[in-house]
């Protein structure tokens, strides 16, 4: 009897129970123009280090540059399990505020400044033909780019002007006040539709040329 009580006292279940994370702290150094992607070899490796518990400081201070690298590092990003705070600028601007953009959450101060233009590409060589239709689809390319990245930092107004070439700087106040109706529009369920620009948002643009 007394075996039998001390058997079944040992299946009992503990009622307070540890369980240890480990969390490790990750900074990225983003302080260069975005070349080729394999100069950014270091840094996608160590998004793809990062676990569940990881934070990530991520200090971006790049004038911008590749298109294609600028696509790797945010698809990295997406992946990325950990938490990504953005430490923006001074100066933040072009593929490198794409970049920022893909972050969870950002830290800016007085000196941070975000500059969004639309990309720049040579003409390049060969047959007329060829190049016509190199450029449409660079051009269509760039567009998709745009507007899969900056709708909801952007209003549809900015967004057609800067497909017609201007250049939007935003700093201070103005600047936390976009990123934060962005973190709202992310957290918002997608759309089933973009909508066509209003011609109240046409108008707009016309009076900013």
């Amino acid at each position: 009897m007394m075996e039998d009580e001390f058997m079944l006292a040992g299946t009992v279940t503990p009622r307070v129970s540890v369980q240890t994370r480990v969390q490790h702290d990750y900074n990225i150094r983003l302080a260069r123009m975005i070349s080729s992607p394999d100069d950014f070899a270091e840094e996608l490796q160590a998004l793809a280090a990062v676990q569940e518990y990881d934070t990530v400081q991520m200090d971006i201070m790049s004038v911008g540059g590749s298109l294609d690298t600028c696509i790797m590092i945010r698809r990295a990003m997406s992946a990325c399990q950990g938490n990504i705070i953005g430490w923006i600028g001074p100066t933040c601007a072009s593929a490198a505020t794409a970049i920022a953009l893909q972050c969870d959450g950002w830290e800016v101060d007085e000196m941070s400044a975000f500059m969004v233009h639309t990309g720049s590409f040579g003409p390049g060589y060969g047959k007329a033909r060829d190049v016509e239709a190199s450029t449409r689809h660079t051009v269509q390319q760039i567009e998709r780019f745009i507007r899969v990245v900056y709708t909801g930092f952007l209003t549809e107004a900015e967004i057609l002007l800067v497909l017609d070439g201007k250049e939007l700087y935003f700093v201070g106040e103005q600047l936390v006040a976009k990123l934060e109706a962005y973190a709202e529009y992310r957290d918002r369920p997608p759309e089933e539709e973009k909508p066509e620009p209003s011609e109240e948002v046409l108008d707009e643009v016309a009076e900013q040329d």
